[in-house]
């Protein structure tokens, strides 16, 4: 029998733990919480999980204490760590990929948002690390800081948004992914509405890039060009 994915949960906030903990566990994974921030590297060393929800305004150590400390640990270093925080400040999001954080969740964006990445990574087997800084695909090179993109000596600016696809896709160069999947993964199942297309994203994109970077499977399924990689 396969082992049951594991998922770390720490936050200080017992009724937070309570319906992270239900609702996960109703997903079919096997669930550790901790309430006590100083006893979270302790309890992630003896259950070795595949994937860490981690609070960031916790007491007596914060949260972004907390990610430096587990990734300190051999067995921690890449395990996929998704941060939480109330906080619905920007400033925060680069703050928390900066100390080791794969992604931020803001609680506003709901439990459905949280769920929806985590199925992806640990079921679909998606890579969702947003605090890789530079990712190299083919003769394309990502900067994350900026959203620039380099081909050669060439280099470009992307949107946000734009550059939030084309960095998903580049980090998962071989998986077909759908229109939905994609929307769930860098925005968030709740967004009301994109100020574009996913399509209309794509087409800018190669538009700037002067290639078809993303390439459109079959309707709203799209990958990274195979052929530029």
């Amino acid at each position: 029998m396969a082992r049951r994915k594991r998922i770390l949960l720490v936050d200080d906030d017992q009724d937070v733990l309570e319906l992270l903990e239900y609702n996960l566990t109703m997903q079919g994974y096997k669930v550790a919480c901790v309430d006590d921030p100083s006893e979270a590297t302790k309890t992630a060393y003896k259950f070795d999980p595949d994937l860490i929800v981690l609070d960031i305004l916790m007491r007596p150590t914060n949260g972004l204490e907390v990610c430096r400390q587990f990734r300190r640990i051999d067995n921690l270093k890449n395990t996929p760590l998704f941060f939480l925080t109330a906080k619905n400040e920007a400033s925060i999001v680069q703050i928390a990929l900066d100390c080791g954080g794969d992604d931020l969740i803001f609680k506003t964006m709901g439990l459905r948002s949280l769920i929806m990445k985590i199925n992806s990574v640990l079921l679909e087997g998606l890579v969702i690390k947003k605090r890789i800084t530079n990712l190299m695909v083919g003769n394309l090179v990502l900067h994350r800081k900026d959203c620039t993109v380099s081909t050669g000596k060439r280099s470009v600016q992307l949107s946000a948004n734009e550059f939030e696809l084309l960095f998903f896709l580049a980090q998962n160069p071989t998986k077909v992914v759908t229109s939905q999947n994609i929307k769930n993964t860098i925005w968030g199942p709740d967004i009301n509405q994109l100020a574009s297309p996913i399509g209309d994203f794509i087409g800018r994109i190669s538009e700037k890039l002067k290639a078809n970077w993303i390439k459109e499977v079959k309707e709203n399924h799209y990958r990274l060009n195979s052929r530029l990689v």
